[in-house]
């Protein structure tokens, strides 16, 4: 059955249950107002009957005072009374006019002479009056007496109604809930279980109004092509973010060899330079031990540079690998300053020192070498005079270590690449470490390698280009007691 027809009949049903009630309510009133019209006529007739009764006595007064004139006069009024309409009060008293009218005659026709049998008369209406008196008192009474009856019935019927009314409309109010709320409860709770991806909840109703049960399988409908769709999405997004992570891996590993063939093939091709030489002046006659000793010494220095480069690429495989200890970051930077400032890295530029203790657990060779490569980077970015910043601290949980300069600095596009391998912004200018090897773009991004592998991170911050850099290594503080 639908909702709207439901609805119709309940509503239908409530209508007839409060026309009911009116009709007997309607039906009880009209009877108590015959009922009790009928008794108040019956005090109207009463009120005549006391009314002509003490008239009557009025006149036997008279009479009896021998003043036939005034009681002649009197029933004359009675008289007049009776004939002006108030005789229909008398009917079941039969000849109250008859008495009253010999009476009066008796009196005018003989005055006093007449004075008894005018008052045998008038006491004959007397009694006549007290019947009718008595008979319109008990009719009252009956009247009265079935008007509560009929007002207790019609209470009765109209509780008794009200009552039925009021639990069927209870009825009806609650089975509208149950067909209505219910449902929609349940559709509620399933479209909750949807919006946080859990696509196993159904309604499944059975029963109840036709639209909220067509509506249910629409709703599960939906929900299972929500769930195919989202399956077949999951699944396309698992093997995209597969070939995405193969094509990313693919692109690093096409980044890295163009890289390695970038840096390999200038030394290889000086090599074979040189041996070509070296080659052509064999051929010539010209080959002497000294001649060659120059040629061999720069193939021998570049070979070396190959060997450098190829181990720098191992070290990506190997960071995070060794022996780890306590290390305090104060006493590694300590260390490389002095090192660096005995062995004339620094030349004249000025590295202001502010070491706290600043414990790690982490391999030591290895934070050494981000700490060297860090300062050699500040080295080679400043000026003969410039100045040069080394900072170790507790920041919370971690420890940090940060190495700033008023070097060249760099844009945001050379910060986002700073950790690339091969990528440097001094190619081209000849620039060299401090073995006065030319760099090859490996520092920063073996840096980050072995950072990350402790758990930590850098952070490269500059105002720009001539404006100096900030480096800040995050590692995670040693806690006390675990070495």
């Amino acid at each position: 059955m639908s909702l709207a027809r439901i609805i119709g009949l309940h509503t239908l049903a409530v209508l007839v249950g409060l026309l009911v009630v009116s009709a007997v309510a309607l039906w009880g009133l009209n009877g108590l107002r015959h009922d009790y019209g009928q008794a108040l006529s019956g005090y109207a007739q009463l009120r005549d009957a006391y009314e002509v009764g003490a008239r009557v006595e009025t006149a036997r007064v008279l009479m009896t005072g021998h003043d036939a004139p005034a009681a002649l006069r009197e029933l004359r009024k009675i008289s007049a009374r009776l004939d002006a309409g108030q005789g229909a009060t008398f009917d079941r008293a039969g000849d109250v006019r008859l008495s009253v009218g010999r009476a009066e005659r008796l009196l005018a026709q003989g005055g006093m002479e007449n004075g008894s049998a005018a008052r045998a008369e008038l006491n004959a209406v007397l009694s006549k009056l007290a019947t009718t008196s008595a008979d319109v008192r008990r009719d009252v009474e009956a009247r009265q007496q079935t008007a509560e009856q009929k007002r207790d019935v019609a209470m009765w019927w109209v509780g008794t109604v009200c009552a039925a009314v009021i639990v069927a409309s209870v009825v009806i109010a609650w089975s509208h809930y149950r067909a209505v709320t219910v449902p929609v409860a349940r559709l509620t709770r399933a479209a909750q279980e949807l919006a946080v991806g859990r696509f196993d909840g159904r309604v499944a109703a059975s029963g109840g109004p036709r639209e909220l049960v067509e509506l249910a399988r629409q709703f599960d409908r939906m929900a299972d092509e929500l769930h195919s769709l989202y399956t077949n999405l999951e699944d396309r997004v698992q093997q995209t973010g597969r070939q995405l992570v193969r094509s990313e891996h693919l692109a690093g590993l096409g980044t890295l060899a163009a890289g390695v063939a970038h840096e390999i093939n200038n030394p290889l091709g000086i090599i074979a330079g040189y041996a070509q030489m070296m080659t052509r002046a064999h051929d010539d006659g010209r080959a002497t031990v000294e001649s060659f000793k120059a040629p061999a010494g720069v193939i021998v220095d570049e070979a070396f540079r190959c060997k450098r480069i190829v181990e720098r690429l191992l070290t990506f495989s190997r960071v995070g690998a060794g022996p780890r200890a306590r290390v305090d970051l104060a006493e590694v930077a300590r260390g490389v300053v002095t090192s660096l400032r005995d062995s004339g890295t620094t030349g004249e530029r000025g590295v202001e020192l502010d070491l706290q203790p600043a414990g790690v657990f982490a391999v030591a060779d290895e934070v050494k070498q981000v700490v060297m490569n860090l300062i050699l980077n500040a080295i080679e970015a400043t000026r003969p005079d410039g100045k040069i910043q080394v900072v170790t601290r507790a920041v919370g949980v971690n420890v940090e270590c940060v190495v700033r300069d008023d070097g060249a600095g760099m844009d945001a596009g050379t910060i986002a690449r700073a950790t690339e391998p091969f990528f440097s912004d001094r190619r081209g200018k000849h620039q060299t470490s401090a073995d006065g090897v030319r760099g090859t773009g490996l520092g920063l991004s073996i840096c980050d390698a072995i950072v990350r592998a402790h758990g930590g991170s850098i952070t490269l911050t500059s105002d720009g280009p001539g404006r100096g850099t900030s480096v800040t290594v995050h590692l995670p503080a040693v806690v006390e007691g675990a070495v």
